[in-house]
């Protein structure tokens, strides 16, 4: 039901449209121009709430941060909370996700003073020095001597005299009366009893004794022990900073910081990097640096020994996320630095820095981060800003859906191509349209800036073909290969590493100035392009760091097109007749109907059976895949790391990582060869025990299909909608929520013409020739919509009366 906002106003008779409107996921339609009530703005003809014209709340007094959800603490000390919700996690007794905060209640729940988010559960301290704990339970995180899962706060068991409270993936601890307390999940001894393995149902005590500050990450814990920094847990990426990398330490660990500034204050702890605030106000990190989160510039190893982070202040506190972390200063401005791929740095852009750099938060009292979000407390209230797809700002928008979206001004569509966060459409004249993010050109307007509206591509006409890869888009036209976008690999085949805004010739070799003539099919990976000509030869160019573009050389990068040949130097067998590009391997078609793969196999993705006794062969040459001897491959279809192959009855494979359940199979086993994915309905997605696919799609941790009827069925993780399922699973890391093991067919898309995947989206060609889409939205890659917040909002929390 869709609630008209100006029908409204005009009954009620209230001069301006000025409505109090009590938000509850209804949306109203935009005045003829463009009014909405005070508080909404006018976006796609709807009002939407305005969260960077609301007034951010002022009583809240603590706030925390989960990997998917974040909550507060009002001056009442009742605690709110907001996003991801799949296991209770808010404490409003649902599992239903919220966009906006809700209340955590429970019988006897004291008045809160802090709290805590982990990845499917929240802890909160209560003035009355007890701990409180709700969501997931299945590694006895909640503290409460059981296992089952609380949507409602419930009261942690033997702690008393609590100051401090923190939450990891599947572990908590408490400061209880000086002495380190924790509980839950102990694999890799995150719970810091000297021994790791099983789980711990109630506070088990540390060696620490003389706590004052304590930070638990995904499977690390780190605390301030009279002066002195010391970490547990996980250890293999050097996040501990104890000067080695065990996969796990058990016992709490000195952290080694430099002798004349060893004196601890405060520690936080991210994903796989942790850092340290010393009395002095600096602050050291280790651990890994693969998103410049230890604030080290060109250098994306780890580090087992902590370093120095050259902030031009001196810092007061410190708060970790997944792949960031900030520091306040003295005056109370916000440092961030890290991940910055859904604008979490606050800085107006989507650019991830090493350098620490102000965050667009003034008056900073308090922060908390999550995985791609920040929240901060300042004296005027309480603001958030980045990733938004689950709810995670708390201000009424979420930027994904599962229910599919019509693409505006887009007619005409014929065929589909998605990259990470964009997607291109190619029209019935042979010209393209794309929409989403366009930091590095990949839209083809000539401009870097994203769109969440279709904009053409400049100067592309008679286009038979369009393809995306994760920042580039090419373009088949009549034997030529045209492309635009990320070049940092040379993927674009014009000789050079300049990323283009516009489409530009691939050039035929190295040297050459003709360009690439002959082509019949392309396909595009992460960093590598390749294309099958008329004589049965494949070209690929770009990245060849692990030998995806088939040629046995020391060279890297090819920034010009070369020939793919056997692993011994020879000819293929017979010509190729298509092409697809993953990641770090590549698949060909040859005829009449064969599979060869080449490139890494570290996940199993090339599909050779010799996989299935468990060694992996590294980078592997060209090498043919098995499959039943009545299949004639018709279809190959790559995404990342995951591979799908057609016949031409219909009969549908898949092989690679399965932790998403991206094979479709029934279960998360990962595929070492080809497995076929099971159909839900016999009558109409199966042939024999299996899909009957007409068109295959394959995204970073899902894949879809289109049926004979040109229904549209999708498997896999769902944590951004991209499934097209209502009921989202949240695959941030290992989530205990399902992701569809089964395909499931997404409502609404019916006699679909083509359909598409891109990293965490999908779009289908519907019968009319429009766009639909469905899945993450954050760059507007669903061509409309709630996208991320780059700006700071303000949750939509109301104050006690």
């Amino acid at each position: 039901m869709v609630a008209r906002g100006l029908v409204v106003c005009v009954v009620l008779g209230l001069a301006g449209c000025s409505l109090n409107v009590d938000y509850k996921g209804t949306t109203f339609q935009c005045g003829a121009d463009g009014a909405c009530p005070d508080g909404y703005a006018c976006l796609d003809d709807q009002c939407v709430l305005d969260g960077t014209a609301r007034p951010a709340a002022a009583c809240t007094s603590a706030v925390g941060a989960g990997v998917s959800h974040a909550c507060a603490i009002r001056s009442d000390g009742t605690a709110w909370c907001w996003g991801s919700n799949d296991a209770g996690q808010l404490g409003d007794g649902t599992t239903m996700d919220r966009p906006q905060p809700v209340q955590a209640t429970a019988p006897n729940l004291p008045r809160l003073t802090a709290i805590a988010g982990g990845l499917e559960h929240t802890c909160a301290l209560g003035a009355d020095k007890t701990v409180w704990c709700w969501g997931s339970n299945r590694f006895g995180q909640l503290g409460n001597s059981s296992t089952n899962d609380a949507h409602a706060p419930v009261p942690v068991s033997g702690i008393a005299a609590a100051t401090a409270v923190v939450a990891g993936d599947h572990h908590s601890c408490a400061i209880d009366g000086g002495t380190v307390k924790c509980w839950g999940d102990n694999s890799l001894g995150q719970l810091g009893t000297t021994s790791n393995g099983g789980t711990s149902t109630s506070p088990s005590t540390t060696a620490v004794t003389a706590a004052t500050a304590l930070a638990a990450g995904s499977e690390s814990t780190c605390a301030v022990d009279a002066g002195t920094a010391k970490c547990w847990g996980a250890s293999g990426e050097g996040q501990l900073g104890i000067g080695a990398n065990p996969v796990f330490t058990a016992t709490p660990t000195a952290v080694k910081l430099p002798a004349t500034d060893a004196s601890a204050t405060a520690v936080a702890v991210g994903e796989n990097f942790s850092c340290v605030l010393t009395a002095k106000g600096s602050v050291y990190c280790a651990g890994l640096d693969e998103a410049h989160q230890l604030g080290v510039a060109d250098d994306p190893g780890l580090k087992i020994t902590p370093v120095q982070i050259q902030l031009p202040v001196q810092a007061t506190a410190i708060v970790a996320g997944d792949e960031l972390a900030c520091a306040i200063d003295g005056d109370r401005h916000l440092w961030c630095w890290g991940s910055n791929d859904d604008g979490e740095l606050a800085d107006g852009t989507i650019v991830s820095r090493a350098a620490p750099g102000v965050a667009g938060f003034p008056d900073a009292l308090a922060a908390a981060a999550g995985h791609g979000f920040v929240c901060v407390r300042s004296s005027d209230g309480l603001r958030c800003n980045g990733n938004n797809a689950i709810g995670q700002l708390g201000n009424g928008e979420r930027s994904s859906t599962a229910a599919p979206q019509v693409v505006k001004g887009v007619t005409g569509a014929t065929a589909l191509a998605l990259g990470d966060a964009f997607s291109c459409a190619r029209l019935g004249d042979g010209s393209a349209q794309c929409w989403g993010r366009n930091d590095l050109g990949q839209l083809g307007d000539g401009t870097r800036t994203s769109r969440d509206q279709a904009v053409k591509v400049i100067g592309l006409t008679g286009a038979d073909k369009i393809v995306a890869g994760q920042g580039h888009s090419c373009a088949l036209v009549r034997g030529n290969v045209m492309c635009w976008g990320r070049n940092e690999h040379g993927q674009l085949g014009d000789g050079t590493r300049e990323p283009r805004g516009v489409p530009r010739l691939v050039i035929a070799a190295a040297g050459s100035t003709a360009p690439l003539a002959g082509v019949t099919d392309l396909a595009l990976g992460t960093s590598h392009t390749c294309a099958v000509l008329g004589t049965g030869d494949l070209k690929c160019w770009g990245d060849n760091a692990v030998k995806q573009l088939g040629v046995a050389d020391t060279l890297n990068d090819h920034l010009a097109p070369v020939t793919v040949v056997m692993g011994n130097g020879t000819a293929f067998p017979d010509k190729f007749t298509a092409v697809a590009a993953g990641d770090v391997h590549t698949c060909g078609l040859i005829a009449p109907g064969a599979v060869w793969c080449w490139g890494s196999n570290a996940q199993f993705q090339l599909g050779t059976s010799p996989e299935c006794n468990g060694a992996d062969t590294g980078v592997q040459a060209p090498t043919k895949l098995d499959f039943p001897s009545a299949a004639v491959i018709a279809e190959i279809a790559i995404r990342r790391l995951s591979t799908c192959a057609r016949d031409a009855a219909g009969h549908t494979w898949c092989w690679g990582p399965n932790g998403n359940g991206e094979l479709g199979n029934g279960n998360q086993l990962g595929g070492c060869a080809p497995i076929a994915p099971m159909g839900k309905d016999p009558n109409l997605n199966m042939v024999g025990n299996q899909l009957a696919a007409t068109q295959l799609a394959i995204g970073r941790q899902h894949a879809c299909a289109l049926d004979r009827s040109g229904a549209a069925l999708c498997w896999g993780g769902n944590f951004r909608g991209q499934v097209g399922a209502p009921a989202y699973t949240d695959q941030l890391r290992e989530s205990v929520a399902s992701p569809y093991l089964l395909p499931t067919q997404v409502q609404g898309v019916t006699g679909a013409r083509a359909i598409a995947a891109g990293d965490a989206h999908t779009c289908a060609v519907l019968g009319d020739a429009t766009v639909a889409c469905w899945g993450d939205n954050g760059d507007g890659a669903l061509g409309g919509g709630p996208v991320r917040r780059t700006a700071p909002v303000a949750p939509v929390l109301a104050c006690p009366k």
